[in-house]
């Protein structure tokens, strides 16, 4: 366990568990250093000024950069790497049965509240590991529109999300979600509260062209786009991944998808 007024910890603020690790590290005097790069950040893009003065131990949340930790090391910190998970366009795999909050709250020898356990469940497990624990419905819709929220989304857009869905095309099981901009990884929400106990699949394609794709549900599905994705994670019944840099031929193919040409041209 770290002495919390000997620790810096290097975190960006884009979702609830991100939020509820900074509020922690406030709540135990902690060196705290807010990232404000957005979704993908990386130690090495971080601005040197947010780097100087560092404590001897630096917990580095969901930044990957192997090259700059080990520079850390070097200079001679103890480096503590959180992360949950699998980059495989760089090769790294950081994948752990627990969040990042838990580790977080592990390392600073912190006890999480229920709330913020369920916030740590809902990152690593998904509405799925959140029923498996004994949350409720009203808990478990708090804990996502907390998420939401953190992540910047407003209703505005998750109402227009809500409504693209009613008329995507689903095939060979997967939901086809097509929309011009914005984050809709969210759309699942709507697809799991519908039958709680059933994992159903999610094609996100954004852009016009197409300059994002995220596929969440079936973790088999997943395995087979790991190799031509850039990010993936999640539990055991559900898991997600995405790329910013979608090869869309190879993507259906790998789903067994067929009509791509109809599929993609449709923009809501």
């Amino acid at each position: 366990m770290l002495n919390p007024l000997e620790t810096t910890v290097l975190c960006p603020v884009n979702d609830g568990e991100s939020k509820v690790i900074v509020s922690i590290c406030r709540e135990l005097g902690t060196d705290l250093r807010i990232s404000t790069q957005p979704w993908g950040a990386t130690l090495d893009r971080e601005p040197p000024a947010n780097l100087a003065g560092l404590k001897p131990c630096v917990i580095i949340v969901e930044m990957p950069s192997i090259e700059l930790e080990d520079k850390l090391r070097n200079a001679g910190h103890q480096v503590f790497v959180v992360d949950h998970h699998f980059y495989p366009a760089s090769g790294m795999d950081r994948r752990k049965s627990i969040s990042s909050l838990e580790q977080v709250a592990d390392l600073l020898g912190y006890s999480l509240t229920r709330w913020e356990a369920g916030i740590a469940i809902n990152d690593r497990d998904y509405i799925f590991g959140l029923l498996d624990a004994g949350y409720d419905l009203n808990e478990i819709l708090a804990i996502r529109r907390f998420d939401l929220e953190a992540q910047g989304i407003s209703q505005q857009e998750i109402e227009s999300v809500r409504e693209a869905l009613r008329t995507a095309p689903v095939e060979a099981g997967i939901t086809i979600l097509r929309l011009k901009s914005g984050k809709a990884g969210f759309a699942q929400d709507f697809l799991v509260m519908e039958n709680p106990r059933e994992v159903r699949d999610l094609l996100v394609l954004t852009g016009n062209p197409v300059t994002k794709a995220q596929f969440y549900g079936d973790p088999e599905k997943v395995n087979r786009l790991a190799e031509i994705g850039e990010w993936m994670g999640g539990g055991k019944k559900s898991k997600f991944w995405g790329t910013n840099h979608p090869d869309l031929t190879e993507i259906f193919r790998r789903l067994g998808l067929r009509k791509i040409k109809n599929q993609i041209s449709k923009i809501k």
